[in-house]
């Protein structure tokens, strides 16, 4: 059995002596590293998140070695058990080693940061190190007192702005929350040329395809400059919105790029983001194949593998096995690796596994009978 008390104190007896004699005024604990391959390592450590004056091979090899075997003993589950415990560990090491220090420790993690700022320091320390998150947080206690509206048109001027307590990320979560009502101070934003893109992707991400959304989206894609962002986002919106068609309409002001990075949208990650994703529908994309066979190169680096692709709900797994036996390649190498995700389920699991190992196995493409034995593996894991 794994002994954390050890691990912890070993792990902060390493830290203190690192950084004793550096005289830094706080230490930070930078983006502590793991990927489902089987590696753990070391957050770096330095006197703030922006300093160059880094150090990252501060950690006992043996230590994080064991840590990593320890997360590898069991399946994905026992992985993220193990990846939660190492996190809530970093944090009661921030605060052992502040008090041997005498200076503040603290932990970045870019996923939580504000959360986990406060999970290791005083009001304080988060005050004279991090004022910015303080003036956030009364920022966002001001809007609160706003009438929606006023919310949403705040928020719509923050989009593309990464100065000031509220930028532009934060920005377009709020507006994602307020839906359809946030489309009017979207809409006049696709004509501005550096906002256009965060109206399109927002717009997608709402999900509201009616006639107002559609026709702007449309004038956006073809009145913009051609590949621009301003008009690449509105057409990956109108697909991602169902309606690939309206995009097809423009072909003659498109250029092949364009086509298929509106082909391929529904298929990536961005559709994660959408608050009503369509469902997941291969036939539109295979229509496409067909009718612009020349477009096939371009569809293929949109959806090359390592892209990052969509995630499927369990309602959508018998399109992603139908598209195992696709006559097109870059159907069959999308279908098996969105169905290598055990997190679909062990139902799910009892119909998958069988077509992915038949794929690995007798696919005409090394690459697809490759990207199902991986996510077979993946499956086994679970």
């Amino acid at each position: 059995m794994f002994d954390w008390d050890r691990f912890e104190a070993e792990l902060c007896d390493a830290l203190v002596t690192e950084v004793a004699d550096l005289q830094w005024r706080a230490v930070a604990l930078i983006d502590p590293c793991s990927d489902e391959a089987g590696v753990i390592t070391a957050p770096y450590l330095g006197p703030s998140a922006e300093s160059e004056s880094m150090v990252d091979d501060w950690a006992p090899e043996a230590l994080m070695d064991a840590l990593t075997a320890e997360a590898c003993s069991g399946r994905i589950e026992h992985w993220d058990a193990v990846l939660t415990r190492y996190e809530d560990a970093l944090v009661r090491i921030c605060h052992r080693a502040g008090e041997r220090l005498g200076v503040p420790v603290y932990l970045i993690d870019y996923e939580r940061y504000e959360e986990t700022l406060r999970r290791c320091l005083t009001p304080a320390q988060v005050e004279e190190l991090f004022p910015e998150v303080v003036a956030a947080e009364a920022e966002r206690v001001r809007l609160a007192g706003l009438a929606p509206a006023e919310q949403i048109t705040y928020y719509a001027s923050r989009l593309g702005r990464f100065d000031g307590p509220i930028n532009s990320e934060e920005a377009e979560n709020a507006l994602r929350g307020f839906g359809s009502a946030a489309i009017p101070a979207l809409l006049p934003l696709l004509s501005r040329h550096d906002r256009a893109w965060y109206a399109a992707r927002l717009l997608a991400e709402v999900g509201v395809a009616d006639p107002l959304v559609l026709e702007a989206l449309s004038t956006a894609v073809a009145k913009s400059e051609r590949d621009s962002p301003a008009q690449l986002w509105p057409c990956r919106a109108l697909a991602r919105l169902g309606r690939l068609d309206l995009v097809l309409a423009l072909e003659s002001r498109l250029s092949r790029q364009a086509l298929a990075v509106a082909v391929a949208a529904p298929f990536t990650s961005f559709r994660d983001s959408d608050v009503h994703p369509i469902p997941l529908n291969y036939q539109p994309l295979e229509d496409f194949l067909i009718r612009y066979p020349e477009a096939a190169p371009d569809v293929a680096e949109e959806l090359a593998p390592g892209r990052s692709y969509c995630a499927i709900a369990p309602s959508e797994v018998g399109e992603a096995v139908r598209g195992v036996g696709s006559p097109h390649v870059v159907v069959r190498k999308h279908a098996v690796i969105v169905l290598g995700e055990p997190d679909l389920g062990r139902e799910a699991g009892e119909r998958v596994i069988p077509v992915l190992r038949a794929a690995a196995q007798s696919d005409p493409d090394s690459e697809v009978r490759r990207l199902a034995d991986l996510s077979v593996q993946w499956w086994q894991r679970r």
